[in-house]
């Protein structure tokens, strides 16, 4: 399925998967166009890639399958731009889940399950300002998540990181890259930054590690002792969490990715009211500095006006 040249469309509830016979090399290719949603469908097992983008901006790419794909699940591919891949499910592919290269910036991808890719699950290559948050990303060959040559200010956040060979590996040339808020349990190795003033925390806050062997004397659900990260980077989390709600699989409760249909409970852990007490002041600090900024308006109630005019 192609749609080249071709603006505000709707591709829906297709199954486009190699089903005994030659597929066409991508199960849903899609070449500069802009501003389409691609929702519901099902690209497995096709000769190259699930779902494929070139050129093509301000799409909208979610609740889809994309599993088994001889390359990749989904692929944003040179100059693609603001867009969002959501609630996707990439997972078996023998290289990529989801990988976005060449010049694709201010993508978000978010809330999508991930795993079991040969190589890596996400895949950053040449490319800047993303958001990778919220997803589940579980046992993939080689790197959870994998931000790679002059991949910049890229924010990695609230993502579900386990199983993996790598957690998350920045490698050098990656810069004033942003994680914090991710969940590091059961990887061989969490994470590797060779890269260059990337930050492992917000400043408020930072990521949770099974391995860290820091104190919380002042109980405030932050550990005192920052978490080194192997690399040549030479970075810590300065700011790591020291308890989180215990999730046995995945990000949200009742998610079961494990499909053993085992009941998945989340149970708050003693200091996590403190912990969403620090996140809520460091939202609050943010807002005021929009605000200043005049990038957030609060309107005028009718009686500021009056008084005004």
């Amino acid at each position: 399925m192609e749609l080249g040249n071709c603006d505000n469309s709707t591709i829906s509830g297709n199954i486009v998967s190699n089903v005994g016979t030659f597929n066409q090399n991508y199960g849903i290719l899609i070449a500069n166009s802009d501003n389409n949603t691609i929702s519901g469908n099902i690209a497995n097992n096709n000769t190259e890639n699930g779902i494929y983008f070139s050129d093509s901006n301000n799409n909208t790419i979610s609740g889809n399958t994309a599993n088994n794909n001889s390359v990749s699940g989904m692929f944003l591919d040179t100059d693609c731009k603001n867009n969002i891949i959501s609630g996707n499910t990439a997972n078996n592919n023998t290289e990529h889940g989801i990988l976005i290269e060449l010049n694709s910036d201010n993508n978000t991808i978010s809330g999508n399950t991930v795993n079991k890719n040969m190589i890596n699950g996400i895949y950053i290559y040449v490319s800047n300002n993303n958001t990778i948050s919220g997803n589940n990303i579980k046992n993939n060959g080689n790197y959870g998540i994998k931000v790679e040559q002059d991949s910049d200010n890229n924010t990695i956040t609230g993502n579900d990181i386990y199983f993996n060979s790598v957690g998350v590996n920045v490698l050098t040339g990656c810069d004033n890259n942003t994680i914090y808020l991710n969940y590091f349990r059961d990887n061989d190795n969490h994470a590797i930054d060779d890269g260059t003033d990337n930050k492992w925390d917000n400043g408020v806050i930072g990521n949770y590690w099974d391995n860290y062997t820091g104190s919380d004397p002042d109980g405030d659900g932050i550990g005192n002792t920052p978490h080194p990260i192997p690399g040549t980077g030479g970075v810590n989390d300065t700011k790591p969490i020291v308890e989180v709600p215990a999730r046995p699989r995945g990000l949200a409760a009742g998610v079961d990715d494990d499909d053993d249909d085992e009941e998945v409970v989340v149970i708050p852990g003693p200091r996590f009211e403190m912990l969403l007490l620090i996140i809520g002041m460091a939202a609050l600090a943010i807002a005021v500095v929009l605000i200043k900024k005049g990038i957030i308006i609060i309107p005028k109630s009718r009686e500021q006006e009056r008084l005004e005019s």
